[in-house]
């Protein structure tokens, strides 16, 4: 059996705004899940509710999830609504299972200060390949923060040789104007 409460860490939406990307022209917030199941027959889990709350306050504990703050964004919201992630197509803890895309116009209005809350509920089991639920460690989610990825030395190559292009042409230049002056 899995502790309760599992390691959790104060989000602010300032937090989850460092990870807005944009995919069809539609901005969205994205958060990894990683959900530490074994690989083989038991790899199937069933993510059965996710609920993202705001609240002005922080580090809430509570057994009513309706009570954290403002709900803005509800796996639910256009009905009963599952998903099944298959931890086999990845290569183990840490890599990540499913990137969750939420979408920026569901914070319309939020502070930057206000913390949120994720709450997520996973198949107690009744799936084919899993009858006795989760298997694994921690479901462990991540924000994935936009980070400007450095450019490959490859792509230096045609600035580095226009720089030497134009350098040499000054040298050239130069070395010409001393011969006629002299």
């Amino acid at each position: 059996m899995k502790r309760q409460p599992q390691f959790t860490h104060d989000i602010k939406f300032s937090d989850l705004q460092a990870t807005t990307i944009m995919l069809n022209g539609v901005s969205y917030f994205q958060i990894l899940l990683d959900v530490n199941e074994p690989s083989g027959a038991k790899s199937i889990i069933k993510l059965d509710e996710l609920r993202l709350y705001t609240s002005q306050i922080g580090s809430q504990t509570t057994t009513n999830v309706d009570s954290l703050g403002t709900l803005l964004n509800d796996l639910d919201f256009y009905g009963d609504s599952q998903v099944i992630i298959d931890a086999s197509r990845n290569h183990g803890s840490g890599s990540g299972d499913v990137n969750i895309y939420i979408p920026v116009e569901a914070f319309a209005g939020t502070s930057p200060d206000d913390y949120v809350y994720l709450y997520a509920l996973f198949s107690e089991g009744n799936l084919k390949n899993n009858p006795d639920g989760t298997q694994g460690g921690f479901e462990e989610f991540a924000l994935v923060r936009n980070i400007t990825p450095i450019p490959e030395l490859s792509s230096f190559f045609p600035i580095i040789g226009l720089m030497v292009a134009v350098f040499a042409t000054n040298v050239l230049r130069r070395r010409k104007r001393a011969r006629t002056v002299a």
